[in-house]
C-alpha cells in the first residue's frame, strides 16, 4: 500500500495529436491523448488515453460546438472544454468512461445574445449539467 503521507518525485509524461479540418462554416477538430505517471521510488506506472471528436459550425449569427469524447485511465485527465462566455471549465476524468457536451451561442440582434450549454457522462448517473445565459450589451 501507498504511504500517501509522503512527498515523493513523480513523472508526468503526455503525447497529444491533434488534428484539424476546415470545412466552409464547420471546423472538425479529433485529439489522441496518452498520459503516463511513475513513481519511481514506488515502481508505480500508470496510465490513460483519451480521444475526442468536435464539431463546430459558426456562421453569421449562430455558433454551435458538440463534442464527444471517450477516456481510459488510471490517471487523472484533464480536458479545456468550450462553454458559456464567462465559465472557464475544464474537465477531470479517470477510470472509464464517456463524456458529451453541445453548446449553442446565438446571437439575436446587435445587443443582444442567447448560450445553452448540455454535458452529460453517459455512464455514471447525475452527471448531467444545464447552462443558459442571456447577454445584453450597451
Amino acid at each position: 500500500s501507498l504511504d500517501e503521507s509522503g512527498i515523493r518525485d513523480f513523472e508526468r509524461n503526455m503525447f497529444r495529436v491533434d488534428w484539424w479540418q476546415d470545412q466552409g462554416n464547420f471546423r472538425m477538430k479529433s485529439r489522441l491523448e496518452f498520459t503516463s505517471e511513475f513513481l519511481r521510488e514506488d515502481r508505480i506506472f500508470e496510465h490513460g488515453i483519451l480521444a475526442y471528436q468536435q464539431i463546430k459550425y459558426k456562421t453569421g449569427n449562430l455558433e454551435v460546438v458538440a463534442q464527444v469524447s471517450v477516456y481510459h485511465t488510471e490517471v487523472l485527465i484533464y480536458m479545456y472544454e468550450n462553454s458559456i462566455d464567462g465559465i472557464m471549465q475544464n474537465s477531470i476524468f479517470s477510470g472509464d468512461g464517456i463524456y458529451s457536451y453541445l453548446l449553442f451561442k446565438y446571437n439575436v440582434f446587435k445587443h443582444f445574445e442567447m448560450q445553452f450549454k448540455i454535458s452529460d457522462e453517459l455512464i455514471e448517473e447525475n452527471k448531467m449539467r444545464l447552462y443558459f445565459q442571456m447577454i445584453t450589451r450597451f
